[in-house]
């Protein structure tokens, strides 16, 4: 059994409000060859997706987009054994499907996560998108020096808390 959130509308306000949001229930597919079905172990739900909703990348009916740690349930699939914990995108839902014929977004590769090397809860956080653009922009865009006054302006966030960090 599958269950998740998929958008029921294409969002006419500002902020997110119920309506915008349904919850389904599915069978769950056993992989074809070159795929592997996955457990949404964690889920990432960072405010660029709400950008991604209004303006109409993801259609109603679709699952709601989010970058996920998995756990490899099955698998027809070269790369991912069951048991392997991987970064993927299985959005807003319990279980979802990688591999062949499956679409991703260009820099959301599916890969395997070793838990020996950090928490694999990291890799949608301060190892992944979040902490990559965090590093990019105190490292390569900023450069602080020793004895410079580095300012974030938006520390609030998941990006810019590790940019704080990266500068302190």
């Amino acid at each position: 059994m599958n269950q998740g959130w998929q958008l029921a509308r294409t969002p006419s306000t500002g902020w997110p409000i119920t309506d915008d949001f349904t919850w389904f229930e599915s069978q769950s597919t056993d992989p074809e060859p070159g795929q592997a079905l996955t457990e949404t172990l964690y889920l990432s739900m960072d405010p660029y997706q709400w950008g991604r909703r209004r303006s109409g990348v993801e259609s109603p009916g679709d699952v709601c987009h989010g970058r996920t740690v998995s756990r490899v349930l099955n698998s027809r699939h070269d790369t991912f054994a069951e048991g392997d914990y991987i970064f993927n995108t299985n959005g807003w839902q319990m279980k979802g499907v990688v591999g062949a014929g499956i679409d991703i977004f260009g820099y959301m590769i599916p890969r395997r996560l070793d838990p020996s090397l950090a928490p694999i809860s990291t890799a949608i956080g301060v190892l992944g998108m979040l902490g990559l653009t965090a590093w990019s922009g105190m490292k390569v865009q900023c450069d602080p020096q020793p004895g410079e006054t580095v300012v974030v302006s938006a520390a609030s966030g998941g990006v810019g808390q590790v940019a704080g960090q990266i500068a302190r």
